[in-house]
């Protein structure tokens, strides 16, 4: 994707955040009872939701399991624990 159709691509989605700020807000969900315990936070849910790479996704969802807010399933995703 050339860089001024990214750039459109982010200024025209208010979302867009750094890999922190999803991560802090995920987190939020997770303390607050938002995102119940069992619930499964998939990968492309949280790329379309915030509008980062996949590669991202995978980052902030393998700290979110450091963190011990969630844990994987047999190849089934992952999920608040």
């Amino acid at each position: 994707m050339p860089f001024g159709k990214a750039m459109a691509r982010v200024a025209a989605n208010p979302i867009s955040v750094s890999r922190q700020g999803v991560n802090s807000r995920l987190k939020k969900r997770i303390l607050s009872d938002k995102l119940k315990k069992g619930q499964r936070l998939s990968y492309d849910g949280v790329v379309h939701e915030f509008s980062i790479s996949r590669w991202a996704a995978h980052k902030v969802i393998s700290q979110l399991k450091k963190d011990g807010l969630l844990v994987s399933g047999d190849k089934t995703g992952s999920f608040v624990v």
